[in-house]
């Protein structure tokens, strides 16, 4: 080894000590909160963008309740999801389930990522209504990182019926926060009249000096069919605070319909040396522009 790796390499594992020796490092010191289109919750990153599973050494396990509040107006709702990941291929899997008047709906994802250099491809499968519905959709999503710290992403909701894309752009300063803003809209060939929706979204994710994250979103919806139009903002405001060892509490809230959303993440952090292979490579990247 050269004098110059050599240098490099004591700098890298200095850093990554002081920062490992705070409580401020990343997203991977607790849990990971959504932060739109192309930061999704990882946990449930099939279910949005499965390209954004392939993007550094991680893996995580959230477990999310949401209760039935006064005026009905949502239901009862639950998840469970896992994903893993290193900076070459990640994998999802996730339950969404709900309750309300009686009527039980369960909806299973899965999600597959692999990236090449500066290049992140997608693929997920979506089981929605396990026990009335025969339709899996398949969504398809691509990721370029323009930069090391922007990134561009482009996700095909249902490709198979040709239903919808959702493009992103954000900025990630990657141990402090995230800013995205992404809008989706059916595709032309896409003939369910009933379901058109065209959305956009801003979204923000921020970690602190302490083990506590914040994420804020808003988003304007509108669709449309034959008969009508309609449309609404829905806001979201998300916190976690890390708890003793790996566990982490985390907390969300969604506006129209007002919903409430509690519960415990599991995430398993990069080791030193996997940091190192990571932040090597992704300046080997920068290096190719």
């Amino acid at each position: 080894m050269n004098l110059r790796k050599l240098a490099l390499t004591t700098l890298i594992v200095s850093i990554l000590f002081l920062l490992n020796t705070s409580t401020a490092f990343a997203r991977q010191r607790f849990a990971t909160l959504p932060g739109g289109l192309l930061y999704p919750q990882f946990a449930a990153s099939a279910f949005t963008n499965a390209a954004a599973l392939s993007s550094d050494w991680y893996s995580e396990v959230q477990a999310l309740y949401s209760p039935e509040i006064a005026d009905r107006s949502n239901p009862h709702s639950y998840f469970v999801g896992y994903a893993t990941s290193n900076p070459k291929v990640g994998f999802n899997i996730g339950y969404l389930g709900s309750i309300q008047s009686g009527v039980a709906v369960h909806n299973l994802f899965s999600g597959v990522s692999a990236r090449h250099k500066k290049h992140a491809f997608g693929l997920a499968i979506r089981k929605n209504d396990v026990a009335y519905s025969s339709s899996i959709p398949i969504d398809a999503s691509w990721m370029w990182d323009i930069t090391r710290r922007v990134t561009l992403g482009v996700v095909g909701y249902d490709i198979l019926d040709n239903r919808s894309l959702a493009l992103g752009l954000g900025y990630e300063n990657y141990s402090y926060y995230s800013l995205e803003v992404d809008a989706q809209f059916p595709l032309p060939g896409y003939l369910d009249f009933a379901t058109r929706e065209y959305s956009i979204n801003f979204a923000s994710v921020f970690y602190f000096f302490k083990p506590v994250g914040i994420s804020v979103g808003t988003r304007y919806q509108k669709w449309d069919d034959i008969n009508n139009e309609s449309s609404k903002w829905r806001h979201t405001l998300g916190a976690v605070v890390k708890l003793k060892g790996r566990m982490s509490l985390v907390g969300l809230y969604t506006s129209a319909p007002d919903t409430f959303t509690v519960g415990l993440c599991w995430g398993t952090p990069a080791t030193a040396q996997q940091w190192i292979e990571y932040w090597l490579a992704r300046d080997r990247r920068e290096l190719r522009l």
